[in-house]
């Protein structure tokens, strides 16, 4: 690590978690990259529903990704959790310190894909509003956008290579919110389980997704996930100053009664991997000085949405770590008739990836208390041998997203409520 580097960091460092090297992402061995540069997207913002075109440039490494909005270019807002507004509605506000008025709103697709790709450092200059473009609800577009321009390697003012780092967690993290919760466990590599729960919307319904994360996962079969909304809710929204923007053409809709209304979907389980897509996105601002700002770490979320992302964030930095008896103590407390385990499997036979719940590999069993007290038990302990449902002879050794396949076993922690909204 430069000592420039570790300086930088040095603030930031928790004992949840440790910033560690890693390996370089591009052919050369540049430790940080930006964009290529002139990537543009011009697209109607999904609040607001002004055009707005977003232009991409390299900039200096150490500076991180941060946006100008035309007319207030001495505003940077830096794309970190610091600036994240915490009650921002559907989507991820920045906005340049308390009380300030610059602002960029959903700016979560487009960091998601500058983070799954590994542009760490970007200038993104916005004009004709400060919304980022919605384009067609998913991240694909700015995957695209990204790969057509390319990486390069990116110096800082000396004209030094940066040593990219990248958070480590040492310590069981976890934040709930009624029955919606994040979790964060120690893993050797990045891998994400999410579920949704919409009880009142059938077509939905109860979806898992399990995944590593590497560039070609991400390309594939999370950023083509496009954004989705309820039918029944978009009168109500629209009342609120909310989705101006929004269409057919640029979000799944799905009524309660009739199911999608512009099939068809990219996959069965599209609104769970659209997820993803949104906590990749909101997990990009816990970087720092133009380092990764997704954990290494086996994220698992329920019922998750872009507030609770962001207040884990807050919580992860804040210094405060799980203590294991606590959250073992919580789970012992919870009604047998709330227990439900799913078994994800990690059906890698084309080539790594992610399953879910139009899986085969996917299973569900009702099973009883105790088994999900002793599965979260050997979680929270740091355990991923059988009695997780991980063979340690199946955790792959190098490599985001290379390896045999896994299975892993995750419980609800909380009663099923109606609060889809917290979802969003």
């Amino acid at each position: 690590m430069s000592s420039t580097a570790a300086r930088a960091l040095t603030s930031v460092s928790r004992a949840a978690f440790s910033w560690k090297p890693t390996n370089p992402p591009l052919p050369d061995g540049a430790p940080a990259a930006n964009a290529g540069g002139g990537g543009e997207q011009v697209g109607r913002g999904l609040h607001l529903g002004a055009c707005v075109t977003a232009t991409l440039f390299p900039t200096q490494a150490g500076e991180g990704r941060y946006f100008l909005v035309e007319g207030e270019e001495e505003a940077r807002v830096a794309a970190e959790v610091r600036n994240a507004e915490p009650r921002s509605q559907l989507c991820t506000t920045l906005r340049r310190g308390e009380g300030a008025h610059t602002r960029v709103r959903t700016v979560e697709h487009l960091l998601s894909a500058m983070e799954a790709l590994g542009v760490d450092n970007c200038r993104i200059e916005l004009s004709g509003g400060d919304e980022i473009p919605l384009l067609d609800g998913s991240a694909q577009e700015w995957v695209e956008a990204i790969q057509s321009v390319g990486l390069c390697a990116a110096e800082d003012a000396n004209g030094q290579k940066l040593d990219k780092l990248a958070p480590e967690i040492h310590e069981p993290v976890y934040l709930r919110r009624d029955d919606c919760f994040i979790a964060a466990f120690p893993c050797s590599q990045i891998h994400i389980t999410y579920g949704i729960d919409f009880p009142k919307v059938p077509t939905i319904g109860c979806q898992w997704v399990s995944t590593y994360l590497d560039d070609n996962i991400y390309s594939s079969k999370i950023a083509p996930a496009r954004t989705f909304c309820i039918f029944e809710e978009v009168e109500e929204m629209r009342a609120a100053g909310l989705i101006k923007g929004g269409s057919l053409e640029n979000a799944m809709v799905c009524s309660i009664s009739g199911g999608w209304l512009n099939p068809p979907l990219r996959f069965e389980d599209e609104p769970c991997r659209h997820k993803i897509l949104d906590l990749i996105g909101d997990f990009s601002l816990f970087a720092q000085n133009g380092n990764q700002g997704f954990p290494i770490a086996h994220i698992i979320a329920y019922k998750a949405g872009h507030a609770l992302h962001n207040d884990f964030l807050s919580h992860l930095s804040g210094k405060i770590t799980v203590d294991k008896e606590q959250l073992a103590g919580q789970c012992s407390n919870m009604q047998p008739a709330a227990v439900s385990v799913l078994l994800i499997t990690l059906n890698t036979a084309d080539g790594r990836g992610c399953s879910g719940s139009g899986n085969q590999s996917l299973q569900r069993s009702q099973v009883l208390s105790s088994s999900c007290r002793a599965a979260t038990r050997a979680a929270v302990s740091g355990t991923h041998g059988e009695r997780f449902g991980v063979p340690s002879s199946c955790h792959p050794t190098s490599g985001r997203g290379s390896g045999s396949p896994v299975a892993t076993s995750w419980s609800p922690l909380f009663p099923v409520d109606n609060h889809e909204h917290e979802q969003r």
